[in-house]
Order: structure tokens, then C-alpha cells, then sequence
């Protein structure tokens, strides 16, 4: 049976892809990615999808990425 991964492992490392993307693709300043991401948990934090649930980054990037563009 495969074993289970560390959860907050997987978050963060998951975390610190989408900061690099938002810098190195995006070309975000890393305050400025952080901002993002910051703003990201919050607002999945009131309205989900929970923490560590599948999907959970995928939708931080749309959700970064749309509301990028509104600003």
C-alpha cells in the first residue's frame, strides 16, 4: 500500500510552485506573488474549496489569475 504523503508538506511545496510560476512565468516580484497567494487563502478559507483538497491550487491559479486582471 503506497504511503501517505505529509499534508502540510504537500501544501507547501505546492505553495512554492505557484509562487515560482507567478514569478518566473507571470514575472510577479515575489512581494507581489506573495500578495496574491495571500489573498488567495483567505478568500478559499471563507468561500473553499478547503485546504488540501484536490483541485485546491488549481483553482488558486484561476482565482489569482482572474482577479489579477480586474486590477
Amino acid at each position: 500500500m503506497p504511503r501517505r504523503g505529509d499534508p502540510e508538506r504537500i501544501y507547501h511545496a505546492q505553495r512554492a510552485g505557484v509562487f515560482m510560476r507567478l514569478v518566473s512565468a507571470e514575472r510577479l516580484d515575489q512581494l507581489d506573488a506573495e500578495h496574491w497567494i495571500s489573498r488567495w487563502e483567505g478568500e478559499a478559507e471563507v468561500n473553499g474549496p478547503a485546504v488540501g483538497s484536490q483541485g485546491y491550487w488549481d483553482a488558486a491559479w484561476s482565482w489569482i489569475t482572474e482577479n489579477r486582471r480586474k486590477h
